[in-house]
This record gives C-alpha cells, structure tokens and sequence, in this order.
C-alpha cells in the first residue's frame, strides 16, 4: 500500500511539472499573443491613416481634376472667342481694303472726268484766245489802210481802242493761266516754275520738252520734277542750275495699278474675291 502511494505521489509530482510547464508555456503564449495583437493593432492603424491620408489625397486630386476641367474649358471658350473676334477683324480689314479699292477707282474716275472737262474749256478758252488775237490783228490791218490822211487826233483815237483791246486780249491771257494752274498745279525745281499743256513741259514760262503723250501730272522731288504721262510711263526733269542746263531722261514705267496692288493684298491675307464679295478662302 505504502509502494502505491508512493508511486501516486510520483505520478501527481510529474504531473505537477509538467502542468507547471503548460501554465509557463501558456503564458509565455499569452504574452506572444498579446505581442502580437499589438503589433497588429499598431499596422492596422497606420494602414488607416495610410488610408486616411490616401483619401485626402485622392479628394485634392478630384478637386484639382475639377479645377483644372474648367480652366481648360475657360481657355478653351476665351481661344474660341478670340477667333471670332480675329475672324470678325480681318473681314472688317478686308472689307475696308475692298471700299478702299473701289473709292480710289471712282476717286481716279472723278479726277480723270474733272480733267478732262478742265482741258476741254481750257481747249476753248485758247480757241477763243485766237480769235481775239486774229480780230485784233484783223483791226490793226484795216486801221493801218486807213491811217493815211488821219490826223493827229484820231490816231490818238484809234491808239486808245488798240491799247483796250490789247488789254482786253491780256485780261484773258491772265485768267486762262489762272484757269489753267487750277486744272494743273504747278511744280517746282530751283526755284524755278514747271508746268504742261497737253503734252509740251513747260519751264519758266518757255516751251521746254515735247513727250509721245500728254502729261497727268507732275510732282516735286528733292532731285527733279517726276512727269507722269497718261499711259503711265515717268520721266524725270533734271539737271540745272538754269534751265538751259536742265534735261529730261526716261525714268521708269508703271505697270502695276492701285487696284491690283489691293487686290493681291487681300489674296495675301487668306480671302479671295467671288464676284463683289470677299470671302475666306
């Protein structure tokens, strides 16, 4: 009896032990475990503010897509608006280009009617000239017939009547070269004054030059007189200091008109002519 109480007394010691290292091993378990809900409550929470702040981040990209959706479609309606308007200028350009072209036709046109009706009373005003001058010298014939047995008085007389018609013939003289600088101004070259009739120059009051075709006009540079002929060609009156030293030399010939040079500007600028009206080509 003494042997199996001895030997039960054995088993519960070992079992003690052994109950001892279950108790050890299951706190140690515990103190891992509790370790370890640690660890993953500490990961846990930075995966939450990782999330948090992915979150944030995310929502300020969102707001910043947004933003930058409706700068783009603000730049995109103020580029639109800006072609419009572009759009708008350059019909405006050429449609100014297109009045431009035609005021300066009908403005050439004027011009052209003006001179021609300024050259056909000057044209009368010399025909008229002449017959003065032939009746003038028509009555001094027949006064010069009859001035045998005249006495002194009436050759007085008839002297008094010359010197009216006389000044009658310069009245007219007078207001023909008046009529005639209005219908064509007068240049200027040292000083001295340069002017035409049909197709003769005239300077300092002398027939100076005869050109193929009649003068259009003249006009004053520092180095001469530029004479413009009506089928468009220029020469040039140069030379001096006197005008028995000046000359005249073929300077250069037009053969670009306004109206072309108008024309290919506006076909320069993007825009075609389809009849009277300009369009984009």
């Amino acid at each position: 009896m003494a042997n199996v109480n001895g030997k039960l007394a054995t088993l519960l010691a070992k079992f003690q032990i052994r109950l001892n290292k279950v108790s050890a091993l299951a706190s140690q378990n515990t103190d891992t475990t509790a370790a370890l809900v640690d660890h993953v409550r500490l990961k846990v929470g930075r995966a939450e503010g990782i999330a948090v702040e992915a979150n944030d981040k995310a929502e300020r990209a969102h707001l910043s897509l947004i933003y930058l959706g409706e700068k783009i479609d603000k730049l995109t309606k103020e580029t639109e608006d800006r072609e419009v308007k572009q759009t708008l200028r350059d019909q405006n350009n050429v449609q100014a280009l297109v009045n431009l072209r035609d005021s300066t036709a009908i403005a050439f046109d004027q011009v052209k009617a003006d001179v021609e009706s300024l050259l056909k009373a000057i044209q009368r005003l010399n025909e008229r000239v002449g017959q003065t001058e032939s009746s003038v010298n028509q009555v001094e014939s027949n006064v010069n017939q009859k001035l045998s047995g005249v006495n002194t008085i009436d050759q007085s007389i008839v002297n008094s009547k010359l010197a009216g018609v006389y000044d009658v013939t310069a009245d007219l003289e007078s207001r023909l070269q008046v009529v005639e600088e209005l219908a064509t101004p007068p240049a200027y070259y040292l000083g001295y004054k340069v002017r035409f009739r049909a197709n003769i120059l005239i300077v300092d009051g002398q027939d100076f030059f005869s050109f193929q075709d009649n003068v259009a006009k003249l006009s004053s540079e520092p180095y001469g007189v530029l004479v413009t002929l009506k089928n468009g060609d220029i020469y040039l009156l140069c030379g001096g200091p006197t005008p028995t030293t000046m000359f005249v030399q073929f300077f250069k010939t037009r053969t670009v008109e306004v109206k072309s040079v108008i024309e290919s500007v506006i076909e320069q600028s993007g825009w075609k002519f389809d009849g009277p009206v300009v369009k984009k080509a």
